[in-house]
């Protein structure tokens, strides 16, 4: 190094340049000013308003509720015999071709 100090006169004369160069333009400030932070707060209140309030209580909730109320309504209705399971299939095909005889 010839003089020493150089680049620190330098930097002094031209500060608001150095500034500028040092903190890239501000860009990276700039752009999570502008689109970061804005959609960080839309993605917050659309997923505590629509993906719990929507889609958690209505949507998937409301399926997996009528799941639940038919799994029970058929396991009360199972009983695990034969005969019962075939009756029901005679009833069922009685009643079908009763309907469709009615029709004609």
């Amino acid at each position: 190094m010839k003089r020493p100090g150089t680049s620190a006169a330098i930097r002094q004369r031209v500060k608001p340049l150095y500034e500028l160069s040092f903190h890239k333009w501000w860009f990276d400030e700039l752009i999570d000013f502008l689109i970061v932070r804005p959609v960080a707060r839309l993605a917050g209140v659309s997923q505590s308003v629509i993906e719990r309030g929507f889609i958690d209580k209505g949507i998937t909730g409301g399926a997996t509720g009528a799941a639940r109320v038919s799994s029970a309504a058929v396991r009360a209705v199972q009983t695990g015999f034969l005969r019962y399971y075939a009756a029901l299939i005679v009833i069922g095909m009685v009643i079908v071709s009763a309907w469709f005889l009615i029709q004609t």
